[in-house]
């Protein structure tokens, strides 16, 4: 039996939503657009000296920790269960607790913005957000067209669509990936 089997048997059998939570954030999907995103961004990423990385929307931290072996890596989420059970899922991953909205948070001092969760925020918040980017930093974003989920409240229809609305000064790559109910769309820019 295969863990992906043994966690959808364990995502079946609780109510706890906490451990649906994080079953899901290791499904498939998950993995294959985490994977893909560090796959694809590497060679931008490799041009930057141990470049300090912010991921929003972080989660529990599974994308930090693919991303550590580039650079000092924080995970932001809003959530606080993700930075408490983060901290003990990926311990070379940094925790804040935090909105991307936060005026407090000093998106200007690192050098690569990461957010996997586009879907999950309002264009203006995301444009706000890579705004108060430093010049020249790295912007790595994905989105989907995934409608059936309730907190989806912002899909695109196409890449063409989702790269058009973001804040950036040029675009390095962008792609798609076809996964198993939706597309994954990711830019990659400055």
């Amino acid at each position: 039996m295969t863990l992906e089997r043994i966690l959808k048997v364990i995502y079946k059998l609780t109510d706890d939503d906490t451990i649906k939570a994080i079953i899901n954030s290791v499904n498939e999907n998950q993995e294959a657009s985490k994977n893909w995103l560090v796959q694809q961004a590497e060679p931008y990423i490799k041009t930057l000296t141990r470049p300090k990385i912010l991921v929003a929307a972080g989660w529990f931290g599974n994308l930090g920790a693919k991303l550590a072996q580039f650079g000092q890596v924080m995970s932001i989420d809003q959530d606080p269960i993700c930075k408490t059970l983060g901290r003990k899922l990926n311990p070379n991953v940094s925790f804040l607790k935090k909105r991307i909205q936060s005026k407090t948070l000093e998106v200007g001092a690192y050098d690569i913005l990461v957010c996997t969760s586009c879907e999950h925020i309002t264009d203006e918040v995301l444009r706000e957000f890579i705004n108060r980017r430093k010049e020249g930093s790295l912007v790595i974003l994905q989105s989907n067209d995934y409608y059936k989920i309730k907190e989806h409240i912002n899909c695109k229809d196409s890449l063409k669509d989702f790269a058009e609305g973001l804040p950036l000064d040029r675009i390095l790559w962008k792609g798609e990936l076809k996964l198993k109910n939706y597309t994954r769309f990711m830019v990659i820019g400055e």
